[in-house]
């Protein structure tokens, strides 16, 4: 198996053996953080008996009410090893979005499962422009601190868990998203444990796009065999191509040593994405997504990948429950959030030196002050680095910026808007929509 980074080591750490009594929540624990990663230490592979070809019929039962969908893929042509699928996803019931989620009745024998780590990239992010000041370093510490991390635990028994690691979500780092194999759909967790919301099927492209929980309505996928992709961590996938109205997705499916619920819960989540119905059969027990590349009918897409793998092992069940053990459903939305993802050193450290500007008529004090006119939640791209994003009609003030000029963009977070790359001054307005942005003299160009 794959040696597994400080990331998953510290995923491991903060998971806890027990959920905490009334008094220790009431209590700060331990920032994971600060933890050594010599103090966990994983425990050795779990035996599993060797896989059987599988049955052209296996593939979970689809629900009574769901469309006629393609059968499950069999990943064992042109040398790829057979996986045998022994066991089926149960029949799985929507979550609502005005309910509460049944408390799970997860045990013991449901913790078996793995670790994973997974990245997410933004497509066409162009470069600092070609002038002296930029420093290369300091935009790709930036560019490191606001990486787009997912820690992520699967189960054999059918649960997922999907830890934010990182600043630039649009969700605080700490916030959850958690799945189990008898509910379609997924509880939105708050930092902390203690609340959540139902996140309905359909809604996780509103979560990622604008800090919402709205339901895209979902349809069944058309689905092409590409033949072998490339080997990632120590698996052999077979590549898909998925269609929906909404575009493609290119997923690589990788079949794992033993079946595994949760994995199939992490194919449901992307195909989510896509706007393809998750229940759709190609997700199945022990098929693992290693590698889904999102590409949108309006233009530009987005990557996510799977870095890292742990060997098989025992997850903490408390850590699985969905929803947690007793959590309460919040009165928010979502997870409250600043839009800022570097502080005024971290931004100041883009430039070597302040730059020559001819200078814009009322412009501000200092920095970037970005208004969005659009109709959605746009990211900020400086120099190729996400460092902010802004809610629709809401402004943010990157004071950081020294005097020079900026490749800046807007853009959704999966992509599917992606606004033109300007070269702007600091200090300077920046306007994401319709507005003409305040024009930067040819003479500074």
């Amino acid at each position: 198996m794959m040696r597994l980074g400080p990331l998953l080591l510290a995923l491991v750490a903060a998971c806890a053996p027990a959920p905490p009594s009334p008094q220790e929540r009431e209590t700060p624990g331990p920032n994971p953080s600060s933890i050594s990663p010599n103090a966990s230490i994983l425990p050795a592979p779990l035996a599993s008996a060797p896989p059987t070809a599988p049955s052209p019929s296996a593939r979970p039962a689809p629900r009574a009410s769901a469309p006629s969908r393609p059968p499950t893929p069999v990943l064992s042509a042109e040398g790829a090893r057979s996986v045998a699928l022994p066991v089926e996803l149960p029949p799985a019931e929507p979550i609502r979005a005005d309910g509460v989620i049944p408390i799970d009745p997860i045990s013991s024998r449901e913790s078996t499962g793995l670790l994973l780590v997974g990245e997410w990239r933004m497509n066409d992010l162009s470069p600092p422009p070609k002038v002296p000041e930029v420093s290369l370093e300091g935009v790709a510490i930036g560019r490191r601190l606001t990486s787009l991390r997912w820690l992520i635990a699967i189960a054999e028994g059918g649960r997922l868990r999907v830890s934010f690691d990182s600043r630039a979500f649009p969700v605080p780092p700490g916030s959850e998203l958690r799945a189990r194999a008898d509910q379609l759909g997924h509880a939105l967790v708050f930092p902390g444990g203690h609340e959540y919301r139902p996140a309905p099927p359909g809604s996780l492209r509103a979560l990622l796009g604008d800090r919402r929980l709205d339901v895209l309505p979902l349809l069944p996928g058309e689905a092409s065999p590409r033949g072998a992709a490339p080997a990632r961590l120590g698996l052999t996938p077979r590549r898909w191509e998925l269609s929906s109205p909404l575009g493609t997705l290119l997923l690589d499916l990788a079949p794992l040593p033993e079946p595994n619920l949760g994995a199939a819960l992490l194919c449901r989540l992307l195909l989510e994405l896509v706007a393809i119905d998750p229940s759709w059969s190609l997700c199945a027990p022990g098929l693992l997504p290693v590698r889904a590349q999102f590409a949108w009918r309006s233009g530009g897409g987005i990557l996510f990948e799977l870095s890292e793998r742990s060997r098989r092992m025992e997850l903490p069940v408390s850590d699985l429950a969905c929803p947690p053990l007793g959590a309460r459903v919040a009165g928010a939305m979502v997870p409250g959030q600043g839009g800022i993802f570097l502080g005024r050193e971290e931004q100041g450290a883009f430039r070597q030196r302040p730059g020559e500007v001819t200078g814009v008529a009322g412009a501000p004090a200092e920095g970037l002050v970005v208004k969005n006119q659009e109709d959605g939640l746009r990211y900020v791209v400086v120099d190729g680095v996400a460092v902010a994003w802004v809610m629709p009609g809401g402004e943010a003030t990157l004071a950081g910026f020294p005097r020079g000029r900026y490749a800046v963009q807007g853009r959704s977070f999966l992509g599917d808007v992606q606004g033109p790359v300007r070269v702007l001054e600091a200090p300077g307005w920046v306007t994401l929509g319709n507005a003409p942005p305040e024009a930067v003299p040819a003479s500074s160009r």
